[in-house]
């Protein structure tokens, strides 16, 4: 029995670093997925950052110039209000069943679909086309925002499984890098829209500027051609009255004789 602790010692020491090592192991292995997480949560609120950035930079532009770009028959003012009223009536209902149905992330990529589907509509800018694409604006853009801030939530909530952390200061994290990307569209969105302003208000201005000169010109030919004949249309009636009178002179002298 006494030769035999020694290896019972041995085995028990072998068994507990064993223990020891699948520990350090499976804690390992729970640090890199943690790690691997709060990564994946950056990385999509960045995505999702960009993304809103790109859309409504154009989406902006477009919306701005609208009364510019489509004011024949007032197409661009009349289609931006039924934007908005679809976009009312779809913040009632349109969000909560969409989300879900597809869930959030999907919500907010067939939302920009519905964008991008006004944008092409731009490009052949009549009654048909444009009231289509702005109904499927106002219907996509109230499950758009709902989806993008609920799973903000829900992301910063399992952040704070994570880390520990508060979620309300990782909500706030997260927006106010959302908030960064979205307001530098409106940079670019202002400056954009103050160039093509400026030059259209520069063409028009050119455009009235040749009319004016135009029509001057033309004013003042005619003024120069009638000046110059008038001087033989006087000419013509001195000798149709002296015409006139010499016929009254020999009229009277033979009635004399």
């Amino acid at each position: 029995m006494a030769s035999d602790a020694p290896a019972l010692s041995a085995i028990q020491a072998s068994s507990t670093m064993d223990a020891i090592t699948e520990s350090v192991n499976v804690d390992e292995q729970s640090t890199a997925d943690v790690r691997r997480q709060k990564r994946r949560v950056w990385k999509n609120v960045i995505l999702i950052s960009i993304a809103f950035l790109f859309n409504f930079n154009a989406f902006q532009g477009l919306s701005r110039l609208q009364s510019t770009l489509n004011m024949v028959e007032a197409i661009g003012v009349i289609t931006q209000c039924i934007l908005y009223v679809m976009l009312m009536i779809s913040c009632m209902f349109v969000p909560k069943l969409m989300i879900r149905f597809i869930g959030h992330r999907w919500t907010m990529v067939a939302s920009f679909v519905g964008y991008i589907a006004y944008m092409a509509a731009n490009g052949y800018a009549v009654w048909g086309t444009m009231i289509t694409a702005s109904l499927l604006v106002g219907l996509c853009a109230a499950p758009l925002w709902t989806a993008q801030c609920s799973y903000f939530i829900i992301i910063s909530q399992h952040y704070q499984r994570l880390t520990g952390q508060n979620s309300h200061i990782l909500v706030s994290k997260f927006f106010g890098l959302f908030f960064m990307f979205f307001q530098a569209c409106e940079l670019h969105v202002t400056y954009t829209d103050d160039i093509i302003e400026h030059s259209f208000s520069h063409s028009v201005h050119s455009f009235i500027h040749s009319f004016s000169q135009s029509v001057s010109h033309s004013v003042r030919s005619f003024v120069h051609s009638f000046q110059t004949h008038m001087p033989i249309d006087r000419q013509r009636d001195k000798q149709k009255e002296r015409q006139t009178c010499l016929q009254t002179d020999i009229e009277t002298s033979i009635i004399g004789a």
